[in-house]
């Protein structure tokens, strides 16, 4: 067998154990999150989502309107959302880098939502937009408190 084919498969075996991790971690954090009481407001503020070695940032305004990107640099998406109970619906996103033309415009998303020990969790009810779908459902994001 050559070095070349060795490693590739090495790295293969690291990328399903990293992915095999985080989806029962992910699961853990389901169970563990039980829905807010009904009334509760939805959390604002900035929350952060570990990848890899890196993190996305969520933020969440008051006025309705949210942005999505990577810590210490520009947003990639902003939007609007909107929540009622325990659903929030993603209205509108735009796209703002070049480097990451694709957006969800104006198909909306609903997602039930639960917010539990600083960790905001989403579960997909409806997203036509993959991408979005992809990126957030069942994925916990942890505040910022500083």
């Amino acid at each position: 067998m050559s070095k070349k084919l060795s490693k590739f498969r090495m790295v293969l075996l690291l990328m399903l154990g990293a992915m095999l991790f985080s989806s029962c971690a992910g699961s853990d954090v389901e169970e563990q999150l039980e829905p807010t009481v009904e009334g509760d407001s939805f959390p604002t503020g900035t929350f952060f989502r570990q990848i890899g070695a890196g993190y996305t940032e969520f933020e969440f305004f008051d006025d309705g309107t949210y942005t999505w990107g990577f810590p210490k640099g520009s947003p990639v998406v902003e939007g609007e959302y909107d929540v009622d109970g325990q659903t929030l619906t993603f209205l509108s996103e735009t796209a703002l880098l070049e480097t990451f033309p694709e957006d969800c415009g104006t198909i909306q998303g609903s997602y039930t939502w639960a917010f539990e020990d600083n960790v905001l969790l989403f579960e997909v009810d409806t997203d036509d937009c993959e991408e979005r779908a992809e990126e957030h459902d069942g994925k916990e994001y942890v505040l910022n408190e500083e």
